[in-house]
């Protein structure tokens, strides 16, 4: 692993531990599995601060204006 993909997969599995720490600590308050829904939401929180999405597209793509 390189030292960026280190990094992502870092926070990618700190989001998901998020998360799932909201997920379980709502569940233990209000006994409602809905909370769980926060792992995905930590996910795409963690997608819009982190992701770069110009590193998308493969060498044959050309940038976009």
């Amino acid at each position: 692993m390189n030292g960026g993909r280190a990094r992502r997969f870092v926070l990618l599995a700190a989001c998901v531990l998020g998360g799932l720490a909201v997920g379980i600590a709502g569940r233990a308050v209000s006994g409602d599995d809905a909370w769980f829904l926060a792992l995905p939401a930590a996910v795409a929180l963690g997608w819009l601060f982190v992701g770069d999405p110009t590193r998308c597209g493969g060498p044959g793509c050309p940038p976009r204006d």
